[in-house]
């Protein structure tokens, strides 16, 4: 199953279009790995970060972050 779309205001991967809560979900649904979020959610597989991102920064640290947060992995 596949997690794409934005589910709250709140933008997590810009380049994608990715919410925060889309990952979140993804996470609580056992992937609890940086690699398997990119596979479920398209987060972090971007290239204009330093142009769509408001920070300019990629997304990585972010989602990383959520990982250990919702699933005590880091």
């Amino acid at each position: 199953m596949k997690f794409y779309g934005k589910k709250q205001e709140e933008m997590l991967c810009y380049c994608m279009e990715v919410a925060t809560d889309t990952v979140i979900d993804a996470i609580r649904a056992g992937h609890s790995s940086l690699e398997a979020i990119k596979v479920e959610t398209a987060a972090c597989t971007g290239d204009e970060c330093a142009t769509k991102n408001p920070s300019g920064k990629c997304c990585t640290k972010e989602i990383k972050a959520l990982i250990a947060l919702h699933s005590g992995v880091s």
